[in-house]
């Protein structure tokens, strides 16, 4: 953000949701507003965030809010990808294990701009989408291993407790 506005002069931003959001506030906070444009503080002038690769602003994401998914299943939450940079730090590197860049689950696409625009990487990236390589996969087949191996582990602990505990079978 120190592209927009020096450090610590930030005052307001347009989200995406076109709300606004004033100083301070928390880096989860701006992770949920998705800034589009900021004002910084002593001054009227519209600044574009273009740093994440959006013409127009914003952060490039899904339709819907925090559907992106790696292809192993891992789910790229707010609280995942904010472990993610507090274990890694700051690392330009792909968030996914496989290297492979996360798609959105409900379009089976790469996350757009706000605008609908595919993000430029010459303008501007989101840091733990670099290095990530472009694949493509079936995005709806997506945790179907491994909601499986899931109920299978539920099954068999259930009979192993059962097992190791007869006299529940009699109550």
């Amino acid at each position: 953000m120190e592209d927009v506005c020096p450090r610590n002069k930030l005052n307001r931003c347009l989200c995406k949701d076109n709300s606004k959001m004033k100083t301070p506030f928390s880096i989860l906070s701006f992770f949920n507003c998705r800034a589009k444009r900021c004002k910084c503080q002593g001054s009227n002038d519209v600044k574009i965030v273009t740093s994440f690769g959006c013409h127009k602003g914003g952060i490039p994401d899904c339709p819907d809010e925090y559907d992106l998914y790696c292809k192993d299943g891992t789910h790229l939450s707010p609280e995942w990808v904010l472990r993610h940079k507090k274990v890694k730090g700051r690392v330009e590197s792909c968030v996914c294990k496989d290297g492979i860049m996360p798609r959105c689950k409900a379009t089976g696409d790469l996350p757009k701009c706000p605008n609908g625009d595919d993000p430029d990487p010459e303008l501007g990236h989101v840091d733990d989408l670099v290095g990530c390589r472009v694949e493509p996969f079936d995005v709806y087949r997506i945790g179907i291993p491994e909601l499986y191996a899931y109920q299978l582990v539920n099954i068999v602990f259930k009979v192993f407790f059962i097992f190791e505990n007869p006299r529940l079978l009699l109550t």
